[in-house]
């Protein structure tokens, strides 16, 4: 696991509701659980691991 958030991680922004997780530019692509860029897809409670888990479409 990382100790820091990616170039392009917009999990701030997933967070503060300002965009969706299929709308951040490294979902499904580079972030995913078995990589995760930033603190939404760390954990099974993060939104962006959720949705991944849950086969949303980017």
């Amino acid at each position: 696991m990382q100790d820091h958030v990616s170039d392009g991680c917009r999990c701030a922004d997933v967070l503060m509701g300002r965009i969706s997780s299929r709308e951040c530019p490294l979902f499904g692509r580079t972030c995913t659980p078995d990589n995760p860029q930033g603190a939404c897809m760390v954990s099974q409670e993060g939104s962006c691991f959720n949705h991944f888990q849950e086969g949303v479409p980017f």
